[in-house]
């Protein structure tokens, strides 16, 4: 969390709101949200003054000219042939304010004890400024996001790094079938998770795209019929689309670049509800733990 939605959502958002707005400076708050640069980077981080100065001096003046995304990657490519690449992770938010708005509290968390502030907050780890006043603020709780700045062919060089599968919004049923055959061995839950093997799907879109086509999460990929293959593949694409419309899934951190809630939490069918009834058939949700993530299912209408 955030998956392919979420940050699709975010992409669609800022692309009416950044582009060909002008960088008049970047303040970094945390070092270790920002590279430079090619290199894998792990978890755990280690801030860098040097990066921070050089992230810092190659922005300064750069404009924005288009958003896209690959994978859960959000990217900004800007004037000079550079790219951001931003990761949310887990808790991470683009809050984009225009100069009116920089002063409205905002509800930055849906958790009980969440409390309205303005940013920069706690939370805020690097904070755009643009020419003409407005601002973009990266917020992170959990701080297992990041923001790097590429050029053109170290961009390519992170792509290959990351070995991405292809996009599930616009795969074809035959490499669909294809790479089920390659990765039959594979349980459902843990083929769908693999960002090696198809890109952009986590844990709520995986069970819900699961429940929806009938499948069990545990089935090997082998096991899938022609009809069930085809269920699937069509079960991603449609659920993955309806949460696009309605601002992808908020729980707890994320927000769409306005602050707001996404809606598509709402819709969820069984992500999130263990123990509680199935409402196809009635029968008790159940929850089992699949490569170390929580899984929830209908062992009477999945099979």
């Amino acid at each position: 969390m955030p998956e392919l939605p979420e940050v699709e959502t975010v992409k669609r958002q800022l692309q009416k709101s950044l582009i060909h707005k002008r960088i008049k400076g970047v303040l970094v708050y945390m070092d270790k949200m920002v590279k430079v640069g090619p290199g894998k980077i792990s978890n755990v981080k280690i801030g860098s003054k040097k990066f921070t100065s050089e992230f810092i001096r190659l922005l300064r003046g750069r404009k924005i000219i288009s958003l896209d995304r690959r994978a859960k990657f959000l990217i900004i490519k800007l004037s000079g042939g550079m790219s951001l690449m931003i990761h949310l992770r887990m808790s991470g938010q683009l809050i984009f304010l225009d100069r009116k708005s920089q002063n409205n509290p905002l509800l930055l968390s849906l958790a009980k004890t969440a409390i309205k502030q303005t940013l920069p907050g706690k939370h805020t780890h690097v904070e755009f400024i643009f020419t003409e006043g407005s601002k973009l603020f990266y917020n992170d709780t959990r701080q297992f996001g990041h923001i790097r700045l590429v050029d053109a062919k170290e961009f390519q060089e992170v792509l290959k790094q990351s070995d991405l599968g292809p996009e599930p919004l616009t795969i074809g049923l035959a490499q669909f079938e294809k790479l089920i055959a390659n990765h039959g061995e594979k349980r459902a839950k843990d083929f769908l998770l693999n960002q090696n093997i198809i890109a952009g799907i986590g844990n709520i879109y995986a069970d819900e795209s699961l429940f929806f086509a009938k499948i069990r999460p545990t089935r090997k990929m082998r096991t899938l019929s022609k009809p069930e293959i085809k269920a699937l593949h069509g079960a991603i694409k449609k659920i993955l689309n309806k949460a696009i419309r309605l601002g992808g899934s908020s729980i707890e951190y994320f927000l769409m670049t306005n602050g707001s809630a996404g809606k598509y939490s709402n819709e969820h069918v069984v992500y999130g509800k263990g123990g509680k009834p199935c409402p196809n058939c009635g029968q008790q949700l159940r929850s089992l733990k699949i490569g170390s993530r929580t899984t929830i299912f209908c062992a009477v209408c999945q099979v």
